[in-house]
């Protein structure tokens, strides 16, 4: 469990996508790029692991998970180090960071959710909220540390950093064991539960999961230079962002442990709804809200992955449960992608930040 929610919390879907906010205001600084163009990366990156998740489920299916886990923690690390090195093109910034989402699609929550499925059964979704705690932990603290280092020493330091705190936490992944239990009538029936793309329980999953996040990943990456726009210093607006951690961290424990009580869509549903009120306390409540936003942003977050992850071991079951998260991580990847570069495309025109 420990190795798991390290790996989640640095792994290419987490630690990357919660700093990438940070980098966007000194990248346009030193380079002159757009809004549209500075938030980018995010599509890259989801990009990347989104066209990586169908192969990487297969070969967990295979031959486990520490197999592609620490291979991708390792490649990642290297990415960020290619990121401090790299000049002013706009075109090789997109290319290592679409390597980056290729290469380390391994050490992500779909490699790791297979093992914590794998091991728990009676309170599967509790235990994989305490997995997926790994983002919110990332959420909390990495963007208040990491804006003070990018503060003092610039954002080349900034990807250093974060190059280091990928290496030093990698040798964790050993511990990785899927080691599972012997089975109950209810994970038999589990393991025998079959995946077909006709399944139309997937296909709702899909809808549901593409739209919560495009919105969600939207909101996230922007945040910051929302903040920054409505009048917060930069390092004001980092300790506001930091709450959507705060908001993970207790919305994994709280869906996981209502997954295990409650009808799944449900507990989804309500949390979503919450996202949805926090955008409209930020559009009109400005910066007295944002704390509150942060924290119904963070909400949202904490419930979409969880919520595939059982929902997938539930319908499809263990058997084939790469090849079937794969696919859905992979189309909520792509559309994590899209939602921040459709913000800040639309934050380009006149009317700024209020229409997303």
């Amino acid at each position: 469990m420990i190795a798991a929610v390290i790996g989640v919390g640095i792994g290419g879907s987490a630690l990357p996508f919660y700093t990438a906010g940070l980098f966007i205001g000194p990248l346009r600084s030193a380079f002159g790029w757009s809004l549209g163009a500075a938030s980018s990366g995010n599509l890259a990156l989801s990009l990347g692991l989104g066209l990586a998740a169908p192969l990487v489920g297969r070969l967990v299916d295979r031959i486990g998970a520490r197999a592609v886990v620490i291979p991708g923690l390792l490649l990642e690390a290297f990415s960020f180090l290619l990121l401090a090195a790299m000049g002013g093109s706009f075109f090789l910034y997109v290319g290592i960071v679409f390597a980056m989402g290729l290469l380390c699609a391994g050490a992500s929550p779909l490699s790791l959710t297979k093992v914590i499925n794998a091991r728990f059964v009676r309170a599967r979704g509790l235990a994989l909220g305490f997995c997926l705690m790994g983002t919110g932990l990332t959420a909390a603290v990495a963007p208040p540390i990491l804006s003070r280092v990018i503060a003092a020493h610039g954002w080349r330091a900034g990807y250093l950093a974060l190059a280091c705190a990928v290496l030093a936490l990698t040798p964790s992944a050993l511990l990785i064991r899927a080691m599972p239990t012997p089975l109950t009538v209810e994970e038999t029936n589990c393991v025998r539960a079959d995946f077909r793309l006709s399944d139309g329980r997937f296909w709702i999953l899909i809808a549901a999961s593409v739209l919560a996040a495009a919105s969600l990943a939207g909101l996230v990456i922007h945040l910051t230079p929302i903040l920054i726009d409505l009048g917060a210093t930069p390092v004001g607006a980092a300790n506001r962002v930091g709450a959507i951690g705060i908001a993970v961290l207790s919305a994994r424990l709280l869906v996981g442990a209502a997954l295990d009580r409650l009808p799944a869509p449900w507990v989804g549903a309500v949390l979503m709804a919450a996202a949805a009120g926090g955008a409209l306390v930020l559009r009109y409540a400005g910066l007295e809200g944002a704390l509150l936003a942060a924290l119904s942003f963070g909400l949202g977050v904490g419930a979409e992955v969880d919520l595939i992850a059982y929902l997938c071991a539930r319908y499809f079951g263990l058997r084939a449960y790469g090849r079937a998260y794969g696919l859905l991580y992979g189309a909520t990847l792509l559309a994590a992608g899209l939602g921040p570069l459709a913000f800040g495309m639309i934050a380009d025109q006149p009317g700024g930040y209020g229409a997303v």
